[in-house]
């Protein structure tokens, strides 16, 4: 039986290896010649040809990352100077780019500092926000302004870089720059402004990673695996693939089966009873919106499964299936492409949306960035902020493919694995925004780090 395990195990592993290698592949290719864009004005996303700026980013970028690697290299850089500054920085920019929530952000805030009593209609259909409510809620405790959650959005970002660090070390690698390149990720930083569940779930996620992939496992670490599997499961649906990935992992890596079992019911009956709970206080409306909503946008042709806010209550498992035999296996074949492609390959996560706002953005006072943000299309910030996120990105990219390649490494890698392997999945069927991937970008780093050592050993010998 063990045998057939570890027979298993090596065949799943291995499959898992060769589709992330495949993905960073098509990723990088189709990078160097398409810009996955996103229009943020008209909320569309399309493919553009790269132009020379594309390319100039690039190399910046590049440049920019090796002098930051021959720094780490050369000077044993205090982290303690890297947060201050990296708190400073937040806070300057939160102030020099005041952004009010809009959209989904501005509900979830205004129902949270309400408690409930604000827009009633939206928080019955998209009952999903409750969690996410309740989250802003805990962040307002003390203090309910916008600029609280921002400051607590910086925390996060730190706690993150930190904890990707620390799964590094369980990996068995230990670099200052997993740490670095989490806090130098730009996308990442101008994410401070948003007012939503993006950056708490990707916290619960990484920290879900780091207890699972420990060493020395206390008593608290099952308990806690439990509790932060059942929150991110509630705030988001795509939780149910940490799960997934951590039952497998634990599983065909010949874990403690008993430990698994209760691992897997206890998270469960967590979720069902957060459910219940949730149908019980918030009376659950018959209007609210069904998941088959989500997955039947997933698959409009127009917008290659973004979301095309034809969310309803009406939507049934029937009309998913109607819409697929509308389409036909060519259509949704090349649906699920070029929605993978441009999710995976947008690069910015939407920033330029969550960090200024579409047309019309306010701002709580006026300064000469506000005033060039609210040019729209002609605002060089947007522009420029677009091609430095998207140059960037190509980087961490490719030196992410480094490492994925990289056989020389710790069977616990598989964990990271799966979980992009199952966001990639999970993603063919449910609606797409690039933001949703968000909660990749610790895992993004770590391969990236790993890609950046191998390059810089390799050049260091001359071999390329």
């Amino acid at each position: 039986m063990r045998f057939k395990m570890e027979k298993l195990n090596k065949i799943i592993s291995r499959i898992a290896r060769y589709w992330t290698i495949i993905l960073f592949t098509v990723i990088t290719i189709t990078m160097l010649i398409f810009n996955a864009d996103y229009d943020v004005f008209t909320d569309t996303p399309s493919f553009q040809f790269n132009n020379i700026y594309n390319y100039i980013s690039i190399f910046i970028n590049l440049s920019l990352l090796v002098m930051v690697y021959k720094i780490i290299k050369r000077f044993n850089i205090n982290i303690k100077y890297i947060i201050g500054t990296y708190i400073l920085l937040g806070v300057i920019y939160i102030f020099l780019i005041p952004f009010e929530p809009f959209s989904d952000m501005k509900m979830v805030y205004e129902i949270a500092v309400s408690g409930f009593k604000l827009h009633q209609e939206y928080i019955s259909f998209y009952i999903n926000n409750i969690p996410t409510v309740i989250l802003i809620m805990l962040f307002t405790l003390l203090h309910k302004s916008i600029i609280t959650v921002k400051i607590i959005n910086i925390i996060c970002n730190i706690i993150i870089a930190y904890l990707t660090y620390k799964i590094a070390e369980n990996l068995g690698k230990k670099n200052k720059l997993y740490f670095i390149l989490c806090l130098l990720n730009i996308p990442v930083f101008l994410y401070i402004n948003i007012i939503y569940n993006d950056i708490a779930f990707t916290l619960l996620t990484t920290l879900l990673i780091y207890l699972t992939t420990k060493n020395n496992k206390g008593k608290w670490n099952l308990p806690l695996r439990i509790i932060l599997s059942v929150i991110e499961f509630m705030i988001r649906p795509v939780g149910i693939i940490h799960i997934i990935a951590i039952t497998m992992y634990e599983v065909l890596s010949g874990k403690n089966y008993k430990l698994v079992a209760i691992f897997v019911t206890a998270t469960t009956v967590g979720i069902v009873i957060c459910n219940l709970l949730i149908g019980l206080f918030f009376n659950k409306s018959e209007e609210s919106c069904t998941i088959w909503s989500f997955i039947r946008m997933g698959f409009n042709e127009e917008k290659f499964g973004f979301q095309d806010g034809t969310a309803s209550s009406k939507w049934q498992p029937k009309d998913v299936i109607e819409r697929w035999k509308e389409l036909g296996v060519g259509k949704i074949i090349e649906i699920i492409a070029k929605k993978e492609i441009w999710m995976f390959s947008e690069g910015t996560y939407m920033a330029e949306r969550y960090a200024f706002g579409g047309g019309g953005s306010e701002f709580t006072t006026e300064n000469a960035l506000t005033k060039d943000i609210q040019k729209n299309q002609e605002s060089v910030l947007r522009k420029g902020a677009e091609y430095i996120m998207k140059g960037q990105y190509f980087i961490i990219i490719v030196c992410a493919l480094f490492g994925v390649i990289n056989k020389k490494k710790s069977s616990k890698y598989v964990l990271l694995n799966y979980i992009v392997v199952g966001l990639f999945c999970f993603y063919c069927f449910w609606e797409i925004k690039s933001r949703y991937i968000y909660s990749l970008y610790p895992i993004f780093t770590i391969y990236a780090v790993d890609g950046i050592e191998i390059l810089g050993k390799k050049i260091k010998r001359k071999d390329v």
